[in-house]
């Protein structure tokens, strides 16, 4: 079977985005499990995808790049469109129609589900209103709805559950150190997002500092985004500077030095913000696959079924993250053997891109065989 993934540029860097990568490490497992995949990039929509895609009138999927992809289609033999959801518009609607015409398997992901929340700024209320106007009219377009969620069906398709994966001999593991006696360095890796929820650990940090305890508890924080300057602004006046670590966006050699010397990876701690209560997010399996004991706050039923002892979570709520319950864990955690080892070798058995996107590959086997029989 040959297959062809679609994925519909927004970002400004498109190199240091972490979404097309995992869009590239799914293409590539599919082609492990011997689904033909080639990645083609919708990258029209970067100029305007600020302003002109809320008006009501304009078209997310341009008849120029509709039919560019349908040409590409019909020159590579191509049998299934699998798509990453951007905006589901009459334009959307048009292509996938499109699709079908041609008696392809359309596939559609849907990364994060529900998603409305995710919307909640008046300035983004146009996209909303035509996301609930046309996801109605997706029956009979699409085949199969890929979810991240536990989700039977979404929006009356029948969904293929999956997650997110990782690409194992990619994430270097972490070197056997030394741990501080006397200290703990806590690392959160993020675009800085409200559902990140890293104020709760800051104010559970300026709690804790008050017991005045014995052992230091510290937090790098690594990235940028909307959230940036409210952090910053919550350290400062927490008198926290000398705790609280802003290094702005790292890569390459100097963030693995940060996952070196870190105690513990941080994962999103405000996912009930966006309305969220399961995630399956692909922070928490960096951090597994570096062999990084690590915190979060929500439902990750992946990550729980590995049978991993090296994570506590925390309630999905606005409460302050209890620092104690961290420095208890850390301590019962760093006189064990072989942490990083083990929770690599987790990793690799449960966590990999191939055994996620496995399903996806089965499902599209028992569709070509059941078109060859019709």
């Amino acid at each position: 079977m040959k297959a062809v993934y679609v994925y519909s540029r927004i970002e400004d860097n498109i190199e240091a985005s972490g979404e097309a990568k995992k869009a590239k490490m799914q293409v590539a497992a599919l082609n492990q499990l011997g689904v033909e995949t080639s990645f083609y990039l919708n990258d029209k929509l970067i100029s305007l995808y600020k302003l002109r895609i809320r008006m009501p009138w304009f078209k997310a999927y341009s008849k120029s790049f509709v039919d560019e992809v349908l040409n590409y289609i019909r020159d590579e033999n191509i049998e299934c469109v699998y798509i990453r959801k951007y905006l589901i518009d009459a334009s959307f609607l048009k292509f996938l129609e499109r699709l079908k015409n041609q008696n392809l398997i359309v596939l559609l992901e849907i990364p994060t589900f529900p998603y409305d929340a995710e919307w909640k700024k008046f300035v983004d209320w146009p996209l909303l209103f035509k996301e609930k106007r046309f996801r109605k009219k997706l029956g009979g377009l699409v085949d199969r709805i890929i979810t991240y969620s536990t989700d039977e069906s979404i929006f009356g398709i029948k969904c293929i559950n999956s997650s997110n994966g990782i690409d194992t001999t990619k994430v270097p593991v972490r070197e056997k150190r030394k741990h501080d006696d006397n200290r703990i360095v806590l690392l959160g890796v993020a675009t800085l997002e409200k559902w990140h929820g890293y104020d709760r650990l800051i104010r559970g940090i300026s709690t804790y500092n008050i017991q005045n305890p014995d052992i230091r508890v510290e937090f790098d924080i690594v990235g940028e985004g909307a959230e940036f300057n409210n952090l910053k602004k919550l350290a400062d006046n927490l008198n926290l500077n000398e705790y609280i670590h802003f290094h702005g966006f790292l890569s390459g050699q100097q963030l693995t030095d940060l996952f070196e010397k870190a105690d513990i990876g941080v994962g999103s701690l405000g996912m009930y913000r966006i309305g969220l209560y399961e995630g399956y997010t692909l922070k928490l399996r960096e951090y597994m696959s570096r062999g990084l004991p690590f915190i979060y706050a929500y439902d990750d039923n992946l990550i729980e079924r590995t049978n991993c002892d090296y994570f506590i979570k925390f309630s999905n709520d606005n409460t302050e993250i209890n620092i104690d319950n961290i420095v208890q864990f850390y301590q019962k955690v760093r006189n064990q053997t072989d942490v990083e080892k083990k929770m690599h070798g987790l990793a690799e058995k449960y966590l990999t891109w191939n055994s996620q996107m496995k399903p996806i590959a089965d499902y599209l086997e028992e569709k070509m065989e059941e078109m060859n029989n019709d």
